[in-house]
């Protein structure tokens, strides 16, 4: 059964970084100033959390930013993201390539039958990629590098993504930006999935190239209307079915990996915080907000 949402949940999840192609912007219509992404709230006596899911990669056209998430910001003692992609350490970034390598003697093209090989050279080729690029990476990371480019051969691009508008927001402040995990954390996932369901990934990301702007068009403008359920049924609900150990080694794990953090500022830290991560994870059964629900807190949508 194909999986049509498995390149927008890779992309809406993970704020992966690779070399690309950049093409003219996707003009998209704009937000109303008090309309917008979805936004949560989680406070105590002395601690607000609000809650931004983001999308990592946006077109330069769109303007998104509803105002009390401006206010939110202009407030905010702390501010998480998934990684602060400018504190990434060097130790950090080798370690992730080295996660995305395949085996010493082992070639991706070797993995792939002749069809495969052939529509994944094609790809390449129509988005100036040599197949040498990616001969010896495993299949998860040649996954998320072609739907990486192909995205930003279409004018999406992580400059212009939630997170990056974030850190603008804050660069004349003082105030602390800190990162829920690195790099390095979700490549172990992706890595330790078996062989057979990495190559899955891999031949549907080639599969469907076609039509992956106008989902990811669609994607974002649900996005930007803060239809949630819908959101969930675009990007992750056929994943969850379809390939459970990719959704929970890009959603579950990391979830859980996180509420411990969310608590601990809770319990610990006091003011206001910003948490911007990706929306899949805000949204769902396996939500994170669910997560803290189950753990006896009360998170209100805005």
């Amino acid at each position: 059964m194909p999986l049509p949402s498995f390149r927008l949940a890779i992309i809406s999840t993970f704020a992966f970084t690779v070399s690309g192609c950049v093409a003219s912007g996707t003009a998209l219509t704009p937000v109303v100033q008090d309309e917008g992404p979805a936004l949560w709230r989680l406070a105590d006596d002395d601690t607000e959390i609000v809650f931004l899911g983001t999308v990592h990669l946006l077109p330069e056209t769109l303007d998104w930013q509803r105002q009390d998430l401006r206010v939110a910001l202009e407030n905010a003692d702390l501010v998480y993201l998934e990684t602060d992609v400018r504190s990434v350490s060097q130790d950090d970034q080798l370690t992730f390539t080295r996660l995305g390598s395949a085996a010493d003697g082992e070639h991706l093209t070797d993995l792939l039958d002749e069809a495969t090989f052939q529509d994944l050279e094609t790809a390449l080729a129509g988005l100036n990629i040599s197949v040498s690029f990616l001969a010896e990476r495993q299949p998860w990371y040649a996954a998320l590098a072609l739907s990486r480019v192909a995205l930003e051969s279409h004018g999406f691009l992580s400059e212009f993504g939630a997170e990056n508008w974030v850190l603008r927001e804050l660069a004349d402040t003082t105030r602390p930006v800190r990162s829920l995990e690195t790099m390095s954390d979700v490549a172990r996932n992706l890595s330790a999935l078996p062989m057979p369901t990495q190559l899955t990934l891999l031949t549907e990301s080639l599969a469907d190239l076609g039509g992956l702007k106008s989902r990811y068009v669609e994607t974002i403008e649900t996005w930007v209307a803060g239809d949630t359920q819908h959101l969930h049924e675009l990007v992750m609900a056929d994943l969850a079915e379809n390939l459970p150990e990719v959704y929970d080694a890009l959603i579950v794990a990391r979830n859980r990996n996180w509420l411990p953090q969310v608590t601990n500022i809770m319990e610990e830290e006091t003011g206001n915080v910003v948490i911007a991560v990706g929306s899949a994870h805000l949204i769902g059964p396996d939500s994170l907000l669910n997560m803290l629900e189950s753990e006896g807190w009360s998170v209100e949508r805005y």
